[in-house]
This record gives C-alpha cells, sequence and structure tokens, in this order.
C-alpha cells in the first residue's frame, strides 16, 4: 500500500469539514456520486483488486494475466500497461489520467491523480472489464 497507492505523507489539502488528519484517500471518496467508483478506489488502496496477484485475494494460485501469460496479473499491470484494458486508457474520458505518469512510481501517481472521480471511474471500469474477461473459480 505504501509503496503504490498511499498518497505521500504532506499532499493532499486540507478541506473544510473534515478532521485535519483524515486520509486523503477519505475525504475524496466520501464525496462520490457513485459508490461503485468510490468502492473500487478503497479496494485498490486496501490491496484488494480483482486481479490474480491481489495480496488479499492470491492463495497460491496461478497469478498470470489471462492476456499476458508471463506477466503477475497485479494492479500495475492491469491498470497501466495490459492490452486488455487499453481502450478503456485511450478512452478520451480517461487519457487525462495518464498524460503526465512518470517512468518511476506510475500506480503511485495513478492513484494520486488529482481527479480522483475519474479515477474512481476508471478503476470501476477495470474491475468490471476484469469480471467480465476472465472469471475465475478460486474467487
Amino acid at each position: 500500500y505504501a509503496t503504490h497507492v498511499a498518497v505521500p505523507e504532506g499532499q493532499g489539502e486540507a478541506e473544510p469539514g473534515f478532521p485535519p488528519r483524515m486520509p486523503h484517500y477519505f475525504r475524496h471518496t466520501s464525496r462520490f456520486r457513485s459508490h461503485q467508483h468510490a468502492r473500487a478506489l478503497m479496494r485498490l488502496r486496501c490491496c484488494s483488486p480483482p486481479f490474480a496477484a491481489s495480496p488479499t485475494l492470491h492463495y497460491g494460485g496461478d497469478t498470470s494475466c489471462p492476456q499476458c501469460p508471463t506477466t503477475a496479473e497485479t494492479a500495475e499491470h492491469a491498470l497501466l500497461d495490459c492490452p486488455a484494458y487499453a481502450d478503456l486508457r485511450s478512452n478520451t474520458h480517461f487519457i487525462p489520467l495518464f498524460a503526465t505518469l512518470p517512468a518511476q512510481s506510475r500506480l503511485r501517481a495513478l492513484a494520486g491523480a488529482a481527479d480522483q472521480f475519474t479515477l474512481g471511474a476508471f478503476v470501476h471500469a477495470c474491475f468490471e472489464r476484469r469480471a467480465a474477461l476472465a472469471p475465475r473459480n478460486s474467487r
């Protein structure tokens, strides 16, 4: 979590109506209109995405990506690199999320995107795609 999706200390401005020490991700997800999008972001931040190599879902089974069998299906791979989600990444609504990602710490940068509402929609769409692509019997 701290390596990949946590907002670095000191980032994420304090907002009126929230306790000053409340984590950035709680402040933003509390204002979502779509609970599904907020839930998808919370699953990502809690290291519980629906991907085969998810720390909370991996029980010793196959962690390879259904689309890229030589690569582990991590959240970083699925959201940022996997061709199964390329059309979502290139969707005009989601393109701004990827415009300025650095070469390193890409998942952290994505998770800290300024537009958390669009990020939530993107993550939710990826989770929905994952469910449609290859539901696994082990889940």
